[in-house]
């Protein structure tokens, strides 16, 4: 029994050093470049993994986004997680309108459901576009999944 141990314990020295001689290869400068293109595929496989689980209806999303959306809104960015979690960043013409824009996105409009609720104003200040003075925002907030299906 103690060889078969001290076996072992010399097959595990010898694989972890051949290990750390292939971890050595691959930290070295001329790797680099191949180990940041293998952390994007890993990180991009990932997110399309978390997207493809989430099995949202995208058309549907943004077509009850888009429903209740005013006109003088813009939106930028949309993230959603596989949780349910939903940031939506873009531009309202004034303050007025972007209150506006999450009451809509809060509460629908007759005929027009939103997935949308706890909807909160995380930041928003002021910016310049086109030479216009806009309102630039970022809303969080909870999307109902199963009305996105």
């Amino acid at each position: 029994m103690l060889l078969l141990n001290l076996y072992q314990e010399s097959r595990i020295k010898k694989v972890a050093g051949v290990l750390a001689g292939y971890q050595q290869q691959l930290s070295q400068p001329d790797n680099k470049g191949v180990n940041t293109q293998i952390e994007e595929v890993l990180a991009g496989s990932k997110r399309l993994e978390t997207l493809l689980a989430s099995k949202v209806n995208w058309g549907r999303f943004y077509t009850l986004l888009n429903g209740v959306t005013p006109k003088n809104v813009k939106v930028n960015a949309v993230a959603l997680t596989q949780e349910g979690a939903v940031k939506i960043d873009g531009q309202a013409e004034s303050l007025p309108a972007l209150a506006q824009a999450i009451v809509a996105w809060r509460d629908g409009a007759v005929g027009k459901p939103t997935p949308l609720s706890n909807l909160t104003l995380a930041s928003n200040g002021y910016a310049v576009v086109d030479g216009k003075r806009v309102v630039s925002f970022s809303v969080t907030g909870q999307a109902d999944l199963s009305k996105l299906k």
